[in-house]
């Protein structure tokens, strides 16, 4: 039965980042209005900088018009066009910048400058992993190879960009599709959800094949009767339907021909990409992958995709991006993240675990086992005991020992005035247990527990994780 589409919310970024050389059939002409490839790279900081100030996740927008416009140009153009070389330099420059003063971000070990196939692989909690990994690639690598980011299908399809940002600035940029631009600039889709996409992906593919039909049209019983009497398929990106064409919906909600001509189409462009983003990696460049495709909700690494069993044997070295995030440290979001290189022979997703950093959210969300009251001096104890049992190959944030001594006290407080943790007659318990900065993240102290309970047993130490998030990762592990 068909579920109300004006409730459906719009479909967060997915980042599986893979590839594509041609204009696919789903990608519709529609171009941004006055920018061509030359002028959109000026453009878009701007909108990073307002979008990224003003949504969720804070850097939704950054990731989307700024870390893959560092993905480079066209292999055909000329790399060492100085006009070229200081735009990505000043595009790179600007959203370290930009992320280093809006949030803390510290980077452990060392990306090499490499001139053989590298891919570098990263788990993926947030949008900043991408604003934060992208541009440290280009600065720390040859200039002569650009990095390349494999970016989801639904950055290259117009109404994007208006779906990741704020009300006034979605307004003014609805009917934008940055598809010519980032594809000028080298980054490299992939449809990443084949069987559940936004109502105005569909859409646009089908608009391509038999121009702007009807919209109850395209539509099967039971999903037709929901939408406007004479609209469309372009009303999708206008400001009456534009949420509703960002709800996501199964491919069954197209009548047919429609269904049958996107679900024949879809694993031939998926090939193609995987093909396209396969090339670059043989070429010599760096390819940049998220496997997972999607943030975790529950703390957990999920289902690698295929994009990685692809890539992975063509790389000449394999470079761990394994990153973690701080939030109950007080101020601003800090993020980590480890570079180290694979070992050779090394299951990948083991070792991706592994190579987190240990941070002092995680330890706290498993110093509490549930909703129980726990004076500060059993807080304490509690820390001391899990980062007594850490074992030595165990990547610790810097400054965590600190954060556990001396410095608890203030950590304390500093998350009860925050609401985190809720004061009360027989201790200290968990508060608010949202975090509107991890959006998808229903309880985060779960989250950050379970977090250091995969990567605690992907060193091989045991500390037990809960039964409940225990039980899910066992469901998505394979």
């Amino acid at each position: 039965m068909a579920t109300r589409l004006l409730h459906e919310e719009a479909p967060g970024l997915a980042v599986s980042r893979q590839a594509a050389p041609a204009r696919e059939a789903g990608t519709p002409p529609t171009a941004v209005p006055g920018s061509g490839p030359a002028r959109a790279p000026l453009l878009l900081p701007g909108l990073v900088w307002a979008g990224s100030r003003a949504t969720p996740h804070g850097s939704g927008l950054a990731l989307a018009a700024g870390g893959v416009l560092l993905a480079g140009l066209r292999r055909r153009e000329p790399q060492w066009r100085p006009d070229l070389l200081l735009l990505r330099l000043a595009v790179a420059a600007g959203l370290t910048a930009y992320a280093r003063t809006a949030h803390r971000v510290v980077m452990l070990g060392h990306f090499h400058r490499q001139t053989h196939p590298t891919l570098v692989v990263s788990n993926h909690s947030h949008d900043l992993d991408g604003m934060v990994i992208m541009p440290y690639l280009y600065l720390h690598g040859p200039l002569s190879r650009v990095p390349r980011a494999v970016a989801s299908q639904r950055l290259f399809e117009p109404g994007f960009l208006a779906s990741r940002s704020p009300a006034w600035l979605a307004a003014l940029v609805r009917g934008w599709n940055l598809d010519r631009i980032l594809r000028a600039l080298g980054a490299l889709p992939v449809e990443d959800y084949p069987r559940r996409r936004p109502l105005a992906s569909y859409a646009a593919e089908i608009r391509t094949r038999h121009g702007n039909l009807p919209l109850a049209a395209v539509l099967a019983p039971g999903w037709r009767e929901q939408v406007p009497p004479g609209a469309r398929l372009t009303a999708l990106w206008g400001p009456r339907l534009f949420r509703l064409g960002q709800s996501p919906l199964p491919l069954s909600a197209l009548a047919d021909p429609y269904r049958q001509e996107i679900r024949q189409a879809t694993r031939p462009r998926i090939e193609a990409q995987l093909a396209a983003a396969a090339d670059a990696l043989a070429a010599g460049d760096t390819v940049y992958l998220t496997p997972e495709g999607e943030f975790s909700d529950d703390g957990y690494l999920r289902r690698f995709r295929e994009a990685l069993r692809r890539l992975q044997p063509l790389a000449a070295e394999v470079v761990l991006a394994a990153s973690a995030y701080d939030p109950f440290r007080p101020g601003r979001l800090t993020l980590y993240v480890h570079l180290c290189r694979l070992e050779a022979g090394r299951d990948l997703r083991t070792a991706l675990a592994a190579a987190r950093p240990v941070t002092f959210s995680q330890l706290l969300g498993a110093a509490w086992a549930g909703d129980e009251p726990l004076s500060p001096d059993i807080v304490r104890r509690r820390l001391e005991a899990l980062r007594a049992a850490l074992p030595p190959a165990a990547v610790l944030a810097p400054g965590l020992d600190r954060l556990l001594g001396p410095g608890l006290e203030r950590m304390l407080a500093a998350l009860t005035a925050r609401g985190i943790l809720r004061p009360g007659p027989d201790g200290l318990r968990p508060g608010r247990r949202h975090d509107p900065r991890f959006a998808n993240v229903p309880d985060l102290f779960t989250y950050q527990a379970a977090f250091l309970a995969e990567t605690l047993d992907a060193l091989g130490a045991g500390l037990p994780a809960r039964p409940g998030p225990a039980r899910r990762a066992a469901a998505r592990r394979g």
